[in-house]
């Protein structure tokens, strides 16, 4: 990386708060920026939607991963940056109860996704609406009372309700059950296709952005905050699959390197 003068990173083109390919660029790819300025390196970007891309990309991180609960792999991580969940959103004059909704209720959610199973659990299909395109379009439909309800991801609430600047106490968020905490993990950057480059090598730069307080004021500006978990070097990876201090396996089921 250093002989070439290029950190290439793989994002998504439309995952805000995340990452972005117009403005704004996103959170982690601004991180990404500063991790570049650090290291005197340029940074690349390549554009993915669907994880086998990767397999075939020359990026060294991979930003916006989730640290899961069980990893199938030694993937190699940085710290924790984000706290992820699912949150159920309405507008503040409403008091729905996931336990007594109403026959008539309108619910946008992501089409097969765990909330969307969930919520067949409470209610017909017929009362689901799962034709947005994302969680910003979900959110504007509550907006606009075309839906009653929508099940999104907290750090797309965040963003949304950042961007509204004096009608922020229009909608109301609520945690959404996930007993089985399949929805609820830290999100990070993922290390990959680089000898050179060590989860020691990541965290060093994160932290120094983090005291220089440029991680807190590039979250800040999409309405995100560092996750408390962020000192945590162990943070949800069971013992084992945590790695022997000094050791990083460069074999990623996940990425087939």
């Amino acid at each position: 990386m250093q002989q070439a003068g290029l950190l290439t990173v793989c994002a998504s083109r439309e995952a805000l708060p995340l990452s972005g390919e117009d403005s704004p660029k996103g959170a982690f790819i601004e991180i990404a920026e500063a991790v570049a300025k650090a290291w005197h390196v340029s940074l690349s970007v390549e554009w993915i939607w669907a994880r086998y891309q990767i397999r075939k990309s020359d990026c060294q991180l991979i930003l916006g991963v989730a640290l899961a609960q069980n990893p199938q792999t030694h993937a190699r991580f940085a710290p924790a940056l984000l706290e992820h969940n699912l949150v159920w959103v309405q507008a503040v004059p409403n008091s729905y109860e996931l336990a007594s909704l109403p026959d008539n209720l309108r619910v946008a959610v992501s089409s097969g996704s765990a909330a969307h199973r969930k919520m067949l659990e409470h209610l017909p299909n017929s009362q689901l609406r799962v034709g947005f395109g994302n969680d910003q379009d979900m959110l504007s439909a509550v907006m606009a009372g075309n839906v009653d309800m929508a099940i999104v991801s907290n750090l797309s609430f965040s963003w949304f309700i950042h961007q509204l600047a004096n009608n922020k106490e229009r909608l109301r968020a609520s945690p959404f059950p996930d007993t089985e905490q399949v929805i609820s993990y830290p999100m990070t950057i993922s290390i990959r296709h680089a000898d050179s480059l060590d989860e020691s090598d990541v965290r060093e730069v994160l932290e120094n952005l983090e005291e220089s307080g440029t991680l807190t004021e590039i979250l800040s500006q999409y309405g995100l905050t560092l996750s408390p978990r962020f000192s945590d070097a162990d943070a949800s990876l069971p013992r084992q699959y945590q790695e022997p201090i000094g050791k990083s396996p460069r074999h990623n089921i996940i990425t087939g390197q």
